[in-house]
């Protein structure tokens, strides 16, 4: 396949040039808004964990979620 091919995948450049980041001291309200409601502590824990730790966390989670849905619908098949 040549690069001029439909299927040739090709990187393109910003429409509005670079990408930039917002200035450290730059105010939003709503994203202010939205960091008064998020628990930090549970945030750093998280991230103290390794990579198959968060995974099996996630796991035990969704079981969890599974279990959930199976008493609300006994229809349903109920992951185990």
């Amino acid at each position: 396949m040549n690069e001029s091919s439909p299927g040739v995948l090709r990187e393109q450049p910003f429409p509005y040039g670079e990408r930039q980041l917002a200035p450290a001291d730059a105010y939003d309200p709503l994203l202010e808004a939205f960091k008064r409601d998020v628990d930090r502590t549970l945030l750093r824990q998280n991230l103290k964990l390794t990579p198959e730790e968060r995974f099996r966390k996630f796991l035990s989670f969704m079981k969890g979620v599974y279990e959930l849905r199976g008493k609300a619908n006994p229809n349903l098949k109920v992951w185990r």
